[in-house]
């Protein structure tokens, strides 16, 4: 395997400024890369998700307009990544097209979320001519049954036929990148290893796990909140080692899983210990910038409570208020495995980036 050095320099780089700015409370760093929440809206009502249930005020959502000149500064600032979620992102289907095609003339990398419910063969077309760097559909089962009971009746079929026509559109070429994204609870976890085969059967290149989140609104994290049917109990999280021993030898084997080894691994023990679960340092605050419907920046609940029409981002990113949130965040106890999550290990980040680097040469000789 041919080492890119200047990439493994940079990762260096970035390590030792990430474990200063994380000691200081300042951002010694730009962020990797800002995601917009461009809408609360969705279609579907997922049983693990408070986000559909929220007041959508529409007409308070950040306009074409305003969205393109967060984009201007995200260019500006040297940042080379933005990724578009909701809510469901589509709902906001002619704004994400030119959004994705103007952040694409700027060099940007484009990722998009999508349940894949709303099927539309022209979108996805318009999608791709813009310039679409990667797509991820949420995939919650390997079947109708399971994925529909989950998310809701038909959206298992539509997800599927959207996969599908992506794989058509995109033919031999490189981009977008296709993902499948599943949210592991007590209903689909004996299926994540068919799941990972469907993905492959489809056409699609690579998996990603995210351990279900009991309020991703961040507002009621309480013990009471593990008391919920999808979430593992024992018996079901010593089935989970072993299916995770699966899927880390599929990933060594076949280098199509994104998590890291040690996020699979900690899947498990996340489950067992619920609100005692604390594995490392978080690097919320330091590495990505979130941005709801209504430009308002706020990390897991704990702030800043910023708003992007107030002031610059590269401003609001060394603003007072998010040094205290970054201070607030470091004494955070909430248990969390999100995919954000970021041990600040040296060993465990080059051990991502070795992994990333056989998983791309091996996805390149299939």
């Amino acid at each position: 395997m041919l080492i890119d050095y200047k990439k493994e320099l940079d990762l260096m780089a970035d390590y030792v400024l990430s474990v200063l700015s994380h000691k200081i409370n300042k951002p010694l760093i730009k962020p990797t890369r800002v995601n917009f929440d461009i809408t609360n809206r969705c279609p579907l009502k997922c049983i693990m998700c408070n986000i559909c249930r929220r007041n959508h005020k529409v007409e308070e959502e950040l306009t074409l307009k305003e969205l393109k000149n967060i984009i201007d500064q995200i260019h500006d600032w040297g940042i080379k990544y933005v990724s578009f979620a909701g809510g469901e992102s589509l709902v906001r289907k002619d704004d994400v097209v030119k959004l994705i095609k103007y952040a694409s003339s700027k060099d940007l990398f484009t990722a998009l979320i999508t349940n894949g419910f709303i099927h539309d063969k022209k979108l996805f077309k318009n999608l791709i001519k813009a310039g679409l760097g990667k797509l991820t559909i949420s995939i919650d089962g390997s079947n109708k049954k399971t994925h529909d009971f989950i998310r809701g009746k038909g959206s298992f079929e539509r997800a599927i036929k959207t996969a599908k026509y992506f794989v058509k559109l995109r033919g031999k070429k490189d981009r977008p990148e296709l993902e499948f994204a599943t949210c592991v609870m007590s209903y689909n976890f004996r299926e994540l290893v068919k799941i990972y085969d469907l993905m492959k059967s489809i056409g699609f290149d690579y998996m990603n796990y995210q351990a279900v989140v009991p309020d991703n609104d961040y507002k009621k994290m309480q013990p009471s909140v593990y008391n919920v049917d999808y979430w593992l109990n024992k018996k079901q999280t010593k089935e989970l080692e072993k299916i995770v021993d699966i899927l880390i030898k599929i990933k060594k084997n076949e280098g199509r899983i994104r998590n890291t080894k040690q996020y699979l691994r900690l899947m498990p023990e996340y489950f067992r210990l619920k609100g005692k679960f604390n594995p490392g340092r978080c690097m919320a605050g330091f590495k990505i910038i979130n941005i709801d419907p209504y430009g308002n920046i706020n990390i897991c609940g704990l702030g800043p409570n910023l708003n992007v029409k107030d002031a610059p981002l590269k401003d609001l990113w060394k603003h007072k208020k998010y040094k205290e949130t970054r201070i607030r965040i470091k004494h955070c106890k909430v248990p969390c495995l999100m995919l954000c999550y970021e041990k600040l290990s040296f060993s465990t980040l080059y051990s991502a980036w070795i992994d990333k680097q056989i998983g791309m040469r091996m996805r390149n000789e299939q």
